[in-house]
């Protein structure tokens, strides 16, 4: 049976689990080390892992310290493909698949598939519906944005987040 791993199975990322069941693979979940080791990222890793309970028939994988070790771990499990399962999933999943010579996205997309400014700007470079926008670094620049491009309401949001 071949592998099909999810890195950061979490949301809607767990219905993957029995997807990868269905099409009569095995379904591997690698889980993202906390990005420290704060009170807040170690209750949202057990938020991550609680919501395993509902999940059936997987084995579980973790992320190692380096990123050579990760894709050394997952190497063993010879998959069939990586999947992202959450947003936060996208970036090493991405790399750990063209790494391996997987079917995927292309590396060089990852910006546009991560950093909101960058998807905005493919789009308009493929003439394609996009949202006007500028990335800011202070609240100076922003009313700047805001006055220059006579705007009536903005949304401001991080560059890379769900």
């Amino acid at each position: 049976m071949r592998n099909i791993i999810i890195v950061q199975c979490t949301s809607t990322g767990k219905n993957y689990v029995q997807d990868i069941i269905n099409r009569k693979c095995n379904p591997i979940v690698l889980e993202l080390k906390a990005k420290n080791d704060s009170k807040e990222a170690m209750e949202n890793l057990q938020k991550i892992r609680d919501g395993y309970k509902s999940l059936e028939n997987f084995e579980l994988i973790y992320e190692q310290d380096t990123y050579e070790d990760t894709l050394e771990m997952v190497k063993q499990y010879d998959p069939l493909l990586i999947i992202p399962g959450t947003e936060e999933g996208v970036i090493l999943a991405t790399k750990l698949s063209n790494d391996l010579n997987l079917l995927c996205n292309p590396i060089e997309n990852l910006d546009a598939m991560t950093l909101k400014n960058e998807m905005q700007k493919r789009l308009a470079e493929n003439n394609l519906r996009y949202i006007k926008g500028q990335t800011v670094s202070t609240i100076d620049e922003a009313i700047d944005f805001y006055e220059r491009e006579g705007l009536n309401e903005v949304v401001i949001k991080p560059l890379y987040s769900a």
